[in-house]
C-alpha cells in the first residue's frame, strides 16, 4: 500500500472518530410549534463545557440551518481545532456530520455553511 493511501485511510478514521464524538454527544429534539411547524433543537455536550448546555434552533427537517448559526458552528469548529484538526479539513468533517444526521434523523441540510468562521473556509481573499 502506498504511503499516500495509508495517510488517506488514517485521515478517514480520524474524521470518523471526530464525527462520532460530535454526533453521539449532541442531543437533537424535534418539537411542534403552536402553528404546527416542526422545529429542531440541538444541544451540544461534546466540548466538555459542563456549564454550557445552550440549545440552538436549527430550522426544520426539510431545511435544517444549524450550520448557518454562527455560535453553533463556531463551537463545533473550536472543538475540532482543539482536537488537532487543520482549518482546511473542517469543511470535510462538517459534511460527514451532515451525512450522519441526514441518515439517522432524516434531516436535510443545504449545501452552504454560512455560519462557518472565515478562517475555517476553503475560500481565501485574492490580493
Amino acid at each position: 500500500m502506498k504511503q499516500c493511501e495509508k495517510l488517506r485511510l488514517a485521515n478517514d478514521k480520524y474524521y470518523t472518530y471526530l464525527v462520532d464524538c460530535i454526533t453521539e454527544k449532541t442531543m437533537i429534539l424535534k418539537t411542534i410549534s403552536s402553528s404546527h411547524q416542526e422545529i429542531i433543537w440541538f444541544t451540544f455536550y461534546f466540548d466538555y463545557n459542563g456549564d454550557n448546555h445552550t440549545s440552538y434552533r436549527g430550522g426544520d427537517s426539510n431545511k435544517c440551518n444549524i450550520f448557518h448559526k454562527i455560535n453553533a458552528t463556531k463551537r463545533i469548529c473550536a472543538f475540532l481545532v482543539r482536537d488537532g484538526l487543520k482549518p482546511e479539513e473542517i469543511g470535510r468533517v462538517i459534511d460527514l456530520i451532515k451525512q450522519r444526521w441526514e441518515k439517522k434523523y432524516g434531516i436535510c441540510f443545504p449545501d452552504t455553511n454560512y455560519g462557518l468562521p472565515y478562517e475555517y473556509t476553503k475560500y481565501k481573499w485574492e490580493n
